[in-house]
């Protein structure tokens, strides 16, 4: 049996292809603030110190592709040891409370040392304007860093984003308080900025299919399955 590929058929294929794969794209869309001469915060572990950025999701965006931070080492290396180890993590913010909300979104491997870090996601699934905060934390670490004190400066950034700050959490508690215990902002700054970039763009592939799309989806392959049974009788 020779199988006839119809217009019909290619007419299924289309189909198939439109329900899971978007014709739209948006391009990338970068959130940035340079860099200043001085710095905002250390991170440390002396606590569990915890320095990031909060920023709300570009409109038309739903993928969070990377996100950069620049860490210093500190100016008295006889005190504090550069080699800090540290995670990058993106969470949910809860703006009226002030602290990260929901499951981490994502995390990094650990990192060590001072240095520009740019951290690549792979793509973390985000919503439209949706509150979200980038942040560096020692605290699921701290047991790698004994007997020494570590310390790492987090760059500064102009104060050019309107829709976000930098936040911090520094204090004795667990990862999870982070999720419930208000942030500070201080430094002397409450509305500055770190120095941070931050990546999005609009992925169809991130997008979870909606009941109609589904619906689509079963009719076109239905049509596909009376296509070949009409092929296979002629």
């Amino acid at each position: 049996m020779v199988f006839k590929f119809t217009r019909p058929f290619f007419s299924a294929l289309s189909v198939l292809h439109l329900a899971f794969y978007p014709t739209t794209l948006q391009a990338q869309v970068t959130i940035s603030t340079p860099p200043a001469p001085r710095q905002i915060g250390m991170l440390t572990n002396a606590a569990n110190s915890t320095y990031g950025q909060t920023l709300i999701t570009p409109n038309g965006s739903n993928s969070l592709d990377s996100f950069s931070f620049q860490l210093n080492a500190h100016g008295n290396p006889q005190i504090y040891n550069p080699n800090l180890h540290f995670n990058a993590y993106v969470m949910g913010w809860d703006a009226a409370n002030e602290h990260a909300t929901g499951s981490v979104l994502w995390k990094s491997d650990t990192k060590v040392g001072p240095g520009f870090y740019n951290f690549v996601t792979g793509g973390v699934l985000v919503a439209p304007n949706q509150n979200i905060v980038l942040f560096l934390s020692t605290t699921e670490v701290i047991d790698q860093m004994l007997d020494k004190i570590y310390g790492l400066l987090m760059g500064y950034g102009y104060d050019d984003y309107t829709s976000g700050t930098w936040i911090n959490s520094y204090y004795g508690g667990t990862f999870s308080d982070l999720s419930t215990v208000t942030w500070y902002h201080n430094e002397g700054c409450y509305s500055c900025d770190a120095a941070f970039t931050a990546r999005f763009s609009n992925n169809p592939f991130l997008i979870a299919p909606e009941p109609s799309t589904c619906l689509l989806l079963a009719c076109g392959l239905g049509l596909f399955v009376l296509i070949s049974r009409g092929q296979s009788n002629a």
